[in-house]
Order: structure tokens, then sequence, then C-alpha cells
């Protein structure tokens, strides 16, 4: 038998010591879904206590389409963004430290805070009129399970993979946002070199969309002031000390980032 509590202390402790644990769906076959969330959100009061940070917003994951069969998870999970893993950064360059995290990758991703509640059912319409601002962001994933083997259900346990977040210069919504976040392009690069490509429609069609979906399916409300991660534009690429990202965006008029990794 397992048990909520137990789980939520041993890969909060992972967290912390940047290391692997057995995947716990194999340990205990008859998890569900909802467990995750409830063992997420328990270990989130053990981070809190444990290092004072507070969420801030939330990243969404697995939104991009074209990679769930590469990881065999078929919707989208979510989980916290923190006070001490997100950062705004007004220069163009963000850093991450690579050894606090476990098997990091890199994420192109756009990320939107929030001007109001965004109700269950809401519109992408609604959404986008409730937009404070809009920037490019990277979502620095990690997983605490060996070779990223993972399941749903341990994807969300451990914090739906959420390691750091650094957002780019952010801009206020514009009349042609909407299609513009359907159709734009990206071209991720490593040391100034391209290793992807992506559109915004593989976001569930739209970022936006990716709101929208956690709108209707998560089960905390979306809150004025929060801070939204929508989901990889590409693959997550593998990441290791030394190395820079950076993205070229073409139909957005958003400014690309530099993250480094150090």
């Amino acid at each position: 038998m397992y048990d909520h509590n137990e789980i939520a202390t041993l890969i909060e402790d992972a967290r912390r010591r940047a290391v692997t644990v057995s995947l716990f769906s194999a340990q205990y076959p008859d998890l569900t879904l909802d467990d995750g969330y409830d063992i997420l959100q328990r270990a989130s009061v053990l981070r809190s206590i444990a290092t004072s940070a507070h969420p801030v917003g939330r990243k969404i994951g697995f939104t991009n389409t074209t990679i769930w069969d590469l990881y065999g998870v078929y919707a989208p999970i979510w989980g916290w963004m923190y006070d001490d893993s997100l950062q705004l950064c007004n220069d163009g360059q963000g850093t991450v430290e690579a050894h606090t995290l476990c098997q990091p990758r890199a994420e192109p991703e756009i990320v939107f805070k929030l001007a109001d509640d965004i109700p269950a059912g809401a519109s992408v319409e609604r959404i986008a009129a409730s937009i404070e601002w809009v920037a490019f962001g990277f979502e620095v994933v990690q997983c605490h399970f060996p070779e990223w083997k993972l399941t749903a259900i341990d994807s969300v346990i451990d914090a739906s993979l959420h390691g750091a977040s650094r957002v780019g210069t952010r801009v206020t919504p514009w009349e042609s946002m909407i299609p513009d976040l359907e159709r734009f392009t990206l071209r991720l690069l490593r040391d100034g070199s391209v290793i992807d490509t992506g559109r915004g429609s593989n976001v569930l069609g739209s970022p936006l969309n990716a709101i929208a979906h956690l709108a209707r399916t998560a089960d905390v409300p979306l809150h004025a002031g929060e801070i939204i991660t929508t989901g990889t534009v590409t693959d997550a690429a593998w990441a290791h000390a030394g190395e820079s990202y950076t993205v070229e965006i073409d139909g957005l008029p958003l400014e690309p980032l530099t993250l480094r990794f150090v």
C-alpha cells in the first residue's frame, strides 16, 4: 500500500538532491492521475516549508502533440512555478545552474501573465482579453526517474517536470495576437546552431488553447496575477553546463532570450 505523504517526501528529497528515484507507477500500479495531483500538492507544501518558496504561476506540460509518442504521454499536465524557480530577465539573458537540476532539458515556450481570472470554459477570445503581457521564455524541465522513462502519473508527481523558468522581454497584447500565436514559427539553437524547429500550432493548436485546457481541467482555478508557461514549441533539448540556447522567432513581436547553463 502506498502513502501519499511518503511519496511526496521522497520526490521532494530527490528534487533537493538532484538524484533519481525508482518509478512510482511501477512500484504502485494502482496509482491514479488524481493521486498524482494530490501528491504534487503535498510535495509543494513540503517545498514551501523547507525553502519558503511560494507558487507564482504554473507550467503546462505535454501540450506539444508532435512529441506525445516520444514520451508515451498523451494529454497535458500542469505543475507549479515558484518565486525561486522563475525569473524575469530584463537584459535578454538568463542563466541556470545545471548541477542543481536532474537530467535538465531546455524548452522554448510562450509565456503569459494573467490580468484577470480565467473561468472554466473560457473562449480563446476571453483568454486573450485577459492577458497582461506575453513573452518568450525557456522552461527548463527535469526528470527524477532514470533515463526519462516515465508515465503521466509519474510526471505529475515529479512537479510536472518543472525545474526552472526564464522569461524574456514582456510585451502587451497586440491586435493580431490570436492568429499570430497559431501561425508563428521558431528555430531552437544550441551554441549558435539550429537543432530543432516548431510552430505555434504544435501547442494544442495555439498556446492560448493550452490556457483554455488548463482552465477547463485543473481543479485549482486560474487567477489574475499568475504567470503561465504553455508548453514547448519543439522537442525538449538535453542541456549541459557550458551550453547556450536561443531562438529565432518568425511571426511574433517577441524578443528572443539567450539561456546559459553554468
